[in-house]
């Protein structure tokens, strides 16, 4: 089998390829939805995927106080916490290094994203 030579751009083989496997995680846990982050390390150009489930009723309650309260990078952090498949995802993605610090980031972004349209769906009901 030919080895794949990674580029600093996603193709749109892996993109669907990351979207299979989301869907495939979200049959395995039984969760209304799984988001996908997909950083690229900049001189190995290997892709630091994290999974992340769409959180429960009582979490997203949670979770819209909490930015409220705390701001939503906080709130963001929360998510990756409780809701981050580290089973699925890359080590760097949670890991307690600073080589982990961008990644870690890059996901919290992905949370901070998904909680605002979380809030943005209740919002418009």
């Amino acid at each position: 089998m030919k080895e794949k030579k990674l580029t600093a751009i996603l193709s749109e083989e892996e993109k669907q390829e990351y979207e299979a496997k989301a869907l495939e995680l979200k049959e395995k846990y039984k969760c209304a939805n799984v988001y996908t982050y997909i950083g690229i390390h900049p001189t190995t150009l290997e892709r630091i995927v994290s999974y992340i489930q769409e959180p429960n009723y009582m979490t997203k309650l949670a979770l819209m106080d909490k930015a409220g309260q705390l701001g939503i990078n906080m709130a963001g952090e929360e998510l990756r916490m409780i809701c981050q498949l580290k089973d699925e995802s890359h080590p760097l993605t949670y890991g307690d290094t600073f080589e982990s610090e961008p990644y870690k980031l890059g996901v919290v972004q992905l949370c901070i994203t998904t909680i605002t349209m979380i809030a943005d769906a209740y919002k418009k009901k």
